[in-house]
């Protein structure tokens, strides 16, 4: 383990839930299309996942920003792909479409992906460095 800080502890947490929500489809389909939530969990949508990486976090200006923030060096080119591809998305279908419209389109097959891989990233980081993300410092 090593003696890697992130500023925002909090903020990692957020992309981990953002991250996983995004790499996986069959979640996608229950808790945005249905409303069937896991325990614990009383709403998610799209909106969440594109508020933290569009609006909240700065992740789509500037992506190296977050760098030592909550974000590692070796996962920027992952987590830029995710927001490119979701970008191409927002780009051809606009940004008014449901969730089941964004998440039935051919293109949101390459979010899935994108976000499946850096995701594997994030888990072993927060392994490899002891994040814990049930934990908000």
């Amino acid at each position: 383990m090593s003696d890697i800080a992130l500023k925002y502890p909090f903020l990692r947490r957020e992309l981990l839930m953002s991250v996983q929500a995004l790499s996986d489809k069959d979640y996608q389909r229950e808790a945005w299309v249905n409303r069937r939530f896991p325990p614990g969990m009383e709403w998610d949508s799209l909106s969440v996942a594109v508020d933290f990486l569009f609006n909240d976090s700065g992740l789509s200006d500037d992506p190296a920003g977050a760098i030592g923030l909550f974000l590692l060096e070796d996962e920027l080119d992952g987590i830029s792909e995710v927001i490119k591809r979701m970008d191409l998305v927002f780009e051809k279908y606009g940004d008014h479409s449901s969730d089941l419209e964004y998440i039935s389109t051919t293109e949101w097959n390459d979010v899935v992906v994108a976000a499946k891989s850096i995701l594997v990233l994030i888990l072993e980081n927060n392994k490899r460095y002891g994040f814990d993300p049930s934990r908000i410092d």
